[in-house]
């Protein structure tokens, strides 16, 4: 009798080994078949968390080089703050602040060509309470294989904001033919930034309002101007000594220019352009180009 209960528990033992030998081998082929998914398949995630530039800047942390300003007709790319290659400031007028940073990142194995990140943008009048919702397309550049990229979100209206992201985004083919819908990964601080209603606040002035720089007391003004693209602008030095308008890229040379003179260059092409003082490196000026 304790023979056969001695084989039964063997033929117990047996199975539950050969049973943990299955799950085993299944949990080996899942995570392979995982690891070949992301050979194929993108894995985007996007991180987003209230905006936080004083502890940042305590924290030695850079600030994102792009700015999404988000209105009720769209998104527009700007600049806002932040500091040239030299770390001179780029925007020496105040300007406000971005409520959120976010970074999206490819966790898979192949690029990215251009992404759009479907976005719903609720509006509300504090005054009135009427609330309006738009839907646009958040224009993300492509990623190669565990590349990042790291930007900013700034209410650009007079209205309460609220923001929602959705959990789809659509990826350029590779073999250029249109566009491929993948799943967009979240961390747990997006739905929280999507609960959060943001207050309005003054935005960057984008329209053009002035085709001329000053240079006067030992600096531009306007520190950052933005014009249309063609624009013909003219720097005036109202200083007592020489001045030069130099581009850090090398696109133009205003030469000297001597008190009570004036010099024009005309911007052919949208971009944004860096410029200071030969003389006075300290100096420094910001031309927007826009579209």
């Amino acid at each position: 009798m304790k023979q056969v209960h001695f084989e039964l528990v063997l033929s117990f033992i047996a199975a539950i080994a050969s049973s943990v030998a299955a799950i085993g081998a299944s949990f080996t082929g899942f995570y392979q078949m995982q690891a070949v998914n992301l050979e194929r398949i993108p894995a985007i995630h996007l991180a987003c968390r209230p905006e936080y530039r004083l502890a940042d800047q305590a924290a030695h942390i850079s600030e994102p080089e792009e700015t999404l300003l988000l209105r009720p007709s769209g998104a527009e790319w700007i600049h806002v703050g932040g500091t040239d290659p030299m770390g001179m400031p780029l925007s020496p007028v105040a300007t406000p602040e971005p409520f959120a940073r976010c970074t999206v990142k490819n966790f898979g194995r192949l690029p990215l060509l251009d992404m759009d990140l479907p976005t719903i943008l609720t509006f509300r009048n504090p005054s009135t309470g009427v609330s309006t919702h738009t839907t646009i397309a958040l224009d993300l550049p492509g990623l190669s294989a565990d590349a990042e990229y790291d930007f900013s979100l700034l209410n650009g209206s007079k209205d309460v904001m609220g923001i929602a992201f959705d959990r789809t985004v659509f990826v350029a083919n590779l073999n250029g033919n249109g566009q491929v819908s993948e799943h967009l990964f979240v961390d747990a601080r997006v739905p929280e930034l999507e609960r959060m209603a943001v207050q309005p606040q003054e935005p960057p002035e984008t329209t053009p309002t002035a085709t001329t720089v000053s240079i006067t007391d030992f600096a531009y003004r306007p520190g950052v101007l933005r014009v249309p693209v063609g624009t013909t602008v003219t720097f005036v030095n109202n200083d007592g000594e020489a001045h030069t308008v130099t581009a850090v890229s090398g696109a133009f040379d205003s030469g000297t220019i001597d008190s009570g003179r004036r010099w024009q260059h005309a911007f052919a092409r949208p971009g944004r352009y860096l410029f200071r003082c030969l003389y006075h490196p300290y100096m420094a000026g910001e031309i927007d180009v826009l579209r």
